[in-house]
């Protein structure tokens, strides 16, 4: 392979951007290119994830900072399940108290003379199953799937999580996309593996829904990552503006108890619903 005045020989590529960190991948994706890889100095039109186009239709979102502030924002589940290993009995939940000192004050008892007028959030020990279930959902896709397609099937995975979250079940959720070149897909790979939830961390409800559910998920934050690499894995993938970003092929996590790759026909099983109630019934948490 030739790239301007140089010649290397490309073996075996096989790349793995592994986050157990939400916010770890968020700033990786956010972050500058590298000067080994493009100087600084890489053109608009070279990139898609940070691309100021307003293609909302493709990208899910206006802007890449519209992205960027839906991924990091966090919505804590009132009952969001937190700490202990597998087989622990217990989690934490998240609940409120009144009184003279708190986190935030409640407007109405303000308002109303009570001097208890402070909302203060901590967390209780609540009862759960003691089993941890660890939720992989594919979101790799071809450039051509609309957005509502890539919603409707993200929202599946997303009802699971949080049917499994008010049962009181343990959740790490892992995000993926692989990708192989559509010149040699046999050869060489490019994978990321984002650990969206811990089972040791209150349930974040929007940042789940975010990585499971919107297209800017993968089309500004996991362009943006690709976009990092050096110029040689960026020409071997085509990870370019305009160039296809590689050719989804996923694979199976080692650990997953539940997978839901992007090719899986969720008509098959009735819909949403019927996959949702099938995966219920294999884990054993239908009550």
């Amino acid at each position: 392979m030739s790239v301007g005045a140089q010649t290397f020989e490309v073996t075996r590529v096989d790349v793995v951007r592994r986050f157990e960190s939400w916010l770890a991948f968020v700033d990786a994706a956010s972050s500058s290119p590298s000067s080994s890889s493009v100087a600084g100095k890489r053109p608009l039109v070279d990139v898609a994830g940070k691309s100021r186009d307003d293609d909302a239709n493709f990208h899910g979102t206006s802007t890449w900072e519209e992205a960027v502030e839906l991924a990091r924002d966090t919505t804590i589940s009132p009952v969001g399940i937190a700490a202990g290993g597998a087989g622990c009995s217990f989690g934490l939940a998240l609940d409120t108290s009144y009184g003279a000192s708190g986190d935030e004050v409640d407007v109405g008892r303000y308002l109303s003379g009570d001097p208890d007028n402070m909302i203060a959030y901590h967390l209780e020990p609540v009862p759960r199953r003691g089993r941890i279930v660890t939720l992989q959902v594919d979101v790799g896709t071809q450039w051509d799937v609309p957005c509502a397609e890539i919603r409707n099937h993200g929202a599946a995975a997303f009802g699971l999580a949080d049917m499994l979250r008010a049962r009181a079940v343990g959740l790490d959720v892992y995000a993926t996309a692989r990708v192989v070149p559509r010149s040699s897909p046999g050869h060489h790979s490019w994978q990321m593996i984002v650990k969206v939830q811990s089972s040791e961390a209150p349930f974040d409800a929007s940042r789940i829904e975010f990585a499971m559910t919107h297209p800017a998920m993968l089309r500004r934050l996991g362009f943006s990552l690709a976009e990092l690499e050096m110029d040689h894995i960026r020409d071997l993938f085509r990870f370019r503006a305009g160039m296809g970003y590689g050719v989804p092929q996923p694979r199976r996590l080692p650990d997953a108890d539940v997978y839901l790759p992007r090719q899986e026909r969720l008509a098959a099983h009735g819909g949403a619903k019927g996959w949702i109630e099938s995966q219920l019934q294999r884990l054993g948490a239908t009550a």
